[in-house]
């Protein structure tokens, strides 16, 4: 059995940047006044749109502790596992929305500002449980029967990391809502039609988030402020997916034809238990407004699983080598 810990802080990392912004403070005077002209003029230069720049400002850190157990137990059987329990932390796990699992969560605000640096939160690819258990067999017996390699593998691990956003009212924003958003996750999800409620649905009356703002209604043809200005308090990636199981599979044999010619049969069996992993459920929130309520009530595909990984695989190989 070997124990270790592996920790690493990490700094200057790639980070995209929204220039030429409106200024936070300018945000409540812009939006009431909601035109392009007055956006324009708000910005440190009037002249440009707003752009993005990558600059190395981002950061993280990692702490794990792994423990890995092997046992040669005859010549013929053998099993290596391994365990990992650790907490990945940053202000942005990527620049690309491709490159992580459930896709880029960097900040609210992604300007460099101090609004920035206090979005540090769970990485997207965090997973604070991991187990993978391999074993290798090799059959005894009469010819026909000996050596066979039998190779089952397990993987497990605990949910990523889902983030929970808002429509953006704040101008270059990724805006997330007000509210407890651990109370989200259903006790038991249900069928909704053709797919998964894995968290409560925005139309429940005891939805347990609110919009953060600016939020504006016409209210007797005056446009008028519902919600006041302000960033959401529901953190970064601050609810799980589900976890995934899968067991994989391996049958081989290498045959002598020839001196150094041998020939070898392969079966790969992936998810050979065919166990259901699901995907992601959506995080994503759009704000209606309704009278003097800015409610959430339309997003209809909010908490819901709509997909899964692929189901059983196998494939037959056969190869010469020499």
């Amino acid at each position: 059995m070997e124990v270790n810990y592996v920790g690493n802080h990490a700094l200057h990392l790639s980070y995209n940047i929204n220039e030429n912004q409106v200024p936070f403070a300018s945000v409540p005077a812009v939006t009431l006044a909601n035109s392009s002209l007055a956006t324009q003029n708000s910005l440190e230069f009037p002249n440009l749109k707003s752009f993005t720049v990558n600059d190395n400002i981002g950061h993280s850190n990692y702490n794990g502790l792994q423990v890995t157990v092997r046992r040669d137990f005859n010549t013929r059987l053998a099993v290596l596992s391994n365990y990992t329990y650790s907490k990945s932390m940053d202000d942005g796990s990527s620049i690309y929305n491709f490159s992580a699992p459930n896709g880029t969560a960097n900040s609210q605000y992604p300007v460099d500002s101090p609004y920035r640096i206090e979005d540090v939160a769970p990485s997207n690819i965090d997973a604070t449980h991991v187990l993978n258990v391999a074993v290798i067999y090799t059959t005894p017996g009469p010819w026909w029967l000996r050596d066979w390699h039998i190779s089952p593998v397990f993987v497990g691990h605990t949910g990523l990391p889902v983030n929970i956003t808002q429509s953006n009212e704040i101008p270059g924003s990724s805006q997330r809502p007000n509210g407890n958003p651990q109370l989200l996750k259903l006790a038991k999800p249900t069928i909704n039609g053709a797919s998964l409620q894995y968290f409560d649905s925005a139309t429940d009356p005891n939805f347990p988030l609110t919009a953060s703002g600016p939020v504006y209604n016409t209210i007797s043809g005056v446009r008028t402020q519902i919600v006041a200005t302000g960033f959401g308090n529901v953190s970064r990636d601050s609810n799980r997916a589900p976890g995934e199981v899968d067991v994989d599979a391996s049958v081989a044999k290498d045959f002598q034809i020839f001196r150094r010619l041998k020939f070898q049969f392969r079966v790969d069996a992936f998810n050979v238990i065919n166990h259901t992993n699901f995907t992601s459920p959506s995080g994503s929130l759009s704000v209606t407004e309704v009278g003097t309520v800015a409610t959430f009530a339309t997003s209809s595909g909010f908490g819901k699983i709509t997909g899964t990984q692929p189901n059983r695989t196998m494939q037959a190989s056969a190869r010469f080598f020499f």
